[in-house]
């Protein structure tokens, strides 16, 4: 299949952007999951630090009140960005547990609805927990291939040429499965090379996850 030029209303700086967002979001989403979170997370944290920390430091002057209100900013906002964070491992996680529990109960001989303390009760607890940190594992791995995709769409769309249907903030938020349907239908028709460049983008994430975790 021969590339085609990209589309002449792509200015060369939306290319640019295009195929440098590309490579970054395709090789190392996984690696920008937890900054990303912890950003969503900062940013409200720090908003509302700013905006309550005037209340403890009314009677400093400035230059100080500045200093003071701005680091009570930061500090909120970190605080929140680690919570965000630790929000985020558990939505994942808990879906494991609960799953880990519920297989291993009734194997064991325990009543989920009336739940004695004892061995069984500690080993499906603890089955719980690994299936938690399993479900961890596959989320990366879905995260790795979610990002790879859309990296490699958008290196299609900025230098193959792919036409690509890209939903709107206001239209998602409208109706947010219409969109997700248009984009979906519009990426079946990407050509062999955004295929396999979304399947490269994902191996290397995951294999920078084994590098990362293995033991120096």
């Amino acid at each position: 299949m021969t590339a085609r030029s990209p589309p002449a209303c792509m200015d060369v700086p939306v290319q640019a952007v295009f195929v440098v967002g590309g490579l970054l979001v395709g090789l190392l989403g996984v690696h920008l999951e937890r900054p990303a979170v912890m950003l969503v997370g900062f940013a409200p944290g720090a908003f509302l630090g700013a905006t309550y920390a005037p209340r403890f430091v009314s009677g400093v002057e400035e230059p100080m009140f500045t200093v003071a209100v701005g680091a009570i900013a930061i500090v909120a906002g970190a605080v929140a960005a680690k919570v965000a964070w630790a929000a985020w491992m558990l939505v994942h996680a808990i879906p494991g547990f609960v799953a880990g529990v519920a297989v291993s109960a009734p194997i064991l001989g325990v009543s989920l609805s009336n739940p004695e303390p004892n061995a069984a009760l500690a080993t499906a607890v603890g089955v719980g927990l690994v299936g938690a940190a399993l479900a961890w594992r596959l989320h990366h791995l879905f995260v790795a291939v979610f990002t790879g995709t859309i990296g490699a769409v958008m290196v299609s769309v900025g230098a193959l040429g792919e036409n690509v249907y890209v939903p709107m903030g206001r239209a998602v938020l409208r109706a947010p499965e219409a969109e997700l349907q248009l984009f979906v239908e519009s990426a079946r028709s990407l050509g062999t090379p955004a295929v396999a460049l979304a399947v490269v983008f994902a191996l290397v994430q995951l294999l920078s996850l084994r590098r990362r975790s293995e033991p120096e």
